[in-house]
């Protein structure tokens, strides 16, 4: 069941004063779009699993730099699609 949570559903979650968290079975890209995706929705709180993985402190930062760099502003979610 790794795809129980993306944006649409953490978005429902949120609008009914819930919180789902995102999983994290995509790519660290993928999982930032859905971040700013949810966080354009006007969502207050935001969940992201990290897990324990090889990838995890690299998953950990590029969600930390998502809410620092752009905290204060309203965005797309392509404006932080990363190449792989």
């Amino acid at each position: 069941m790794d795809t129980v949570i993306e944006h649409e559903m953490a978005i429902g979650m949120n609008q009914l004063g819930a919180i789902g968290i995102l999983h994290r079975f995509m790519s660290i890209c993928e999982q930032v779009e859905q971040v700013a995706k949810i966080k354009a929705s006007g969502a207050r709180d935001i969940a992201a699993s990290i897990g324990v993985n090889d990838d995890f402190k690299d998953r950990a930062k590029a969600l930390v730099d998502l809410r620092s760099q752009h905290s204060h502003y309203r965005y797309s979610p392509w404006t932080f699609c990363c190449h792989d």
